[in-house]
């Protein structure tokens, strides 16, 4: 179903980032979002309708109109912007120069 979604969801020309378990993840500019986002949900429940012998998945959705942040990431994300800002620094060390590839970094 989820595949199915996001070949209509390309055909129609929105700019699919990723499929994310049982979802997508779309993006469109802060004056067509909600638009979109009614379209992504029609297309999925239409997906729904068209593999299940006419039954609909209901769909929710949430708008992120700023960088989406999950508590459980903040701080592999706070070490990853150290690190870019050490390379930034530093352009000739990598990530990996800094620690980003030893173990429990």
């Amino acid at each position: 179903m989820l595949r199915l979604c996001c070949c209509l969801v390309t055909e129609r020309a929105i700019s699919l980032c990723a499929p994310i378990h049982d979802a997508i993840l779309v993006e469109d500019s802060s004056d067509r979002i909600e638009r979109t986002t009614r379209e992504v949900r029609d297309i999925m429940e239409g997906a729904s309708r068209s593999l299940l012998d006419g039954i609909t998945i209901r769909t929710e959705a949430a708008i992120f109109r700023d960088r989406f942040v999950d508590k459980r990431g903040a701080k592999m994300w706070a070490r990853m912007m150290e690190l870019m800002n050490e390379c930034q620094l530093e352009p000739q060390r990598s990530l990996f120069d800094l620690g980003a590839g030893k173990p429990g970094v």
